[in-house]
């Protein structure tokens, strides 16, 4: 009894936690964020999990289009683009540790796309 107990008060809580709604964010989050983040070393960078990078390029996507402000917008595709391409960059390391580049470029080569 104490058990089904218990996993029935687990099992809400999960539930609890998986209908979190995610706002939006503001244009003074925005702001905030974009300006640390293009100003981060790539040390700093580079300890982020490419699940955070993946994070910061989709806010920066919904900032881009929630601020019209030009000098901002400039500063939310920097950030971006950074996050896409230190990403791209793991990837690449990731299939040549694997050795799997020279299989990609065969293939590629080969019209598989």
């Amino acid at each position: 009894m104490k058990y089904a107990a218990a996993t029935i008060v687990l099992l809400f809580a999960s539930l609890a936690v998986a209908q979190e709604v995610k706002h939006a964010p503001t244009i003074e989050q925005c702001q905030a964020d974009a300006n640390l983040w293009s100003v981060q070393s790539l040390e700093e960078t580079d300890r982020l999990s490419v699940l955070t990078l993946e994070a910061r390029w989709k806010e920066m996507y919904d900032c881009k289009r929630l601020d019209s402000s030009r000098d901002q917008r400039s500063v939310y595709e920097m950030v971006m683009h950074n996050s896409i391409s230190d990403q791209e960059v793991r990837m690449v390391h990731f299939l040549e540790r694997h050795h799997e580049w020279d299989q990609f470029v065969v293939e590629d080569a080969a019209g598989k796309r």
